[in-house]
């Protein structure tokens, strides 16, 4: 396999500093797909219900890249706002023609950023969850904290089919032991290098879901 696709700890740490310093507008849109991936590689190697449960978000960061390519805006923020006032924030590629797009409309297979990014958001709040407990409770078993980070972050979006599948699989994720020895390749600060992630991602979901309630745009379809 390409190192590429493997996770690498340094790249994930080096495209949060610079999405860190670029909380404002997101004008590091590669910076900011390139965080994604990388932050979903780590449960793709974990395998099991956690690989399944997020080995979606790369679909998420292949639907911003197209819509990027597409329309060419300056940052990711301008992005979001720019899909708002076009009233193309709500179409999710199955509801356009409820909206009065047809075949051939430019908008007629659209799947908006800013429904991508909300998914993602949700994505995060997971992480932040997770990591959090891992440095604060180091009594607390790994797959109690990936069931707890699941209830507040993913469950209230998720049928209740898909909860129960979910919840079920994550008694199953292993040891917190086997979530490090994917994170940490050598013997590093492992509680530093937690909290610069679980910081970064903190303040950046913050900044998203400030943006997404002021503009109402936190529940898209």
């Amino acid at each position: 396999m390409d190192n590429s696709q493997n996770f690498n700890l340094n790249r994930l740490l080096e495209s949060i500093s610079i999405i860190k310093a670029d909380l404002d507008k997101l004008n590091q849109f590669n910076t900011f797909v390139l965080m994604c991936r990388e932050l979903t590689k780590i449960f793709m190697e974990m395998g099991g219900i956690l690989k399944k449960a997020f080995e979606d978000i790369t679909s998420k960061c292949r639907i911003l890249e197209r819509n990027w390519n597409m329309h060419k805006h300056g940052s990711l923020i301008d992005f979001i706002l720019f899909e708002k006032q076009k009233d193309i924030a709500k179409l999710n590629g199955q509801n356009t023609e409820k909206f009065g797009y047809k075949e051939g409309d430019f908008y007629f297979d659209y799947e908006s950023s800013a429904r991508t990014v909300l998914r993602l958001m949700w994505f995060f709040d997971f992480v932040c969850y997770m990591t959090n407990q891992l440095i604060t409770d180091q009594k607390k078993s790994f797959s109690s904290i990936c069931s707890e980070a699941y209830s507040e972050s993913l469950a209230p979006h998720h049928s209740f089919t898909i909860k129960t599948a979910v919840k079920a699989g994550l008694f199953t994720v292993g040891s917190r032991d086997n979530f490090y020895k994917v994170l940490f390749k050598e013997n590093e600060n492992k509680e530093e290098k937690l909290a610069q992630i679980r910081d970064t991602l903190m303040k950046l979901k913050t900044r998203l879901w400030t943006l997404y309630k002021n503009e109402n745009l936190d529940e898209l379809p």
